[in-house]
C-alpha cells in the first residue's frame, strides 16, 4: 500500500512545540485523511554509574501529570552543542555529577512513534563522582540505587517513564548494568 503526503503545515504552540497537520492519501483513492503529530526537541538521557555502582535517579514534579517521578538524569537538546555534550552538563546539572569518561551512546529511539517526530539518545557514563563546585537544583531531588535496588523500584511500579524504562532495557541488553 503506498501512502502519499499531499499537504503539511506547521502551528508553532510554543518555543518548545509545533503542532504539525498533514494530509495523506491512500493508494490515489478519493479519500484523504488528516494526521497530527507534535513536532518537539529530541531529547537525552543519561544512565550514569558512580565509582561505588550506584545509579543516581532525579525525583522530581511533572506539571504535565501534576505528581512526582523517578527518573533517568537528562534534559532537552536545545542548544547549539552536540547530543554528548548536552549528556555530559545535563548529568552535571541535575545530580552534580562528572566522570573523566567520555559518554557512550548506546540508542536512539523514538519515544512515541504514534504522536512525536523527535529521538531520545541514551547514554551511558561511568565512573561518575560528585562535582565540588555543583549547585543542587531546587526543583529537583537526587536519590542513588544499587542495580538491585532499581530493579526493585521498577518491579513495584515506582519508576514509570515508559522512555526511560526502554533506555534502562537497552541498557541490560547491551550489558550495561
Amino acid at each position: 500500500m503506498k501512502i502519499k503526503k499531499i499537504y503539511e503545515k506547521e502551528i508553532k504552540i510554543s518555543k518548545f512545540l509545533i503542532l504539525k497537520k498533514k494530509i495523506f492519501n491512500n493508494n490515489n483513492k478519493k479519500k484523504n485523511f488528516i494526521f497530527f503529530n507534535f513536532k518537539t526537541y529530541d531529547y537525552v538521557t543519561i544512565i550514569a554509574k558512580t565509582k561505588k555502582k550506584k545509579f543516581p535517579l532525579v525525583y522530581q514534579y511533572r506539571h504535565s501529570l501534576e505528581k512526582y517521578f523517578f527518573e533517568l538524569p537528562g534534559g532537552l537538546i536545545d542548544k547549539s552543542l552536540s547530543p554528548s555534550k548536552i549528556a555530559i552538563q545535563e548529568l552535571k546539572e541535575e545530580t552534580g555529577l562528572q566522570s573523566k569518561k567520555k559518554p557512550i551512546l548506546i540508542a536512539k529511539i523514538y519515544p512515541e512513534v504514534g504522536r512525536l517526530d523527535n529521538k531520545l539518545w541514551i547514554y551511558y557514563i561511568d565512573e561518575c563522582v560528585l562535582s565540588d563546585n555543583w549547585k543542587k537544583e531546587e526543583t529537583i531531588s537526587v536519590k542513588y540505587f544499587s542495580k538491585k535496588q532499581l530493579f526493585n523500584l521498577i518491579k513495584s511500579n515506582k519508576f514509570l517513564s515508559s522512555v526511560h524504562l526502554s533506555a534502562v532495557c537497552i541498557g541490560i541488553a547491551k550489558k550495561f548494568f
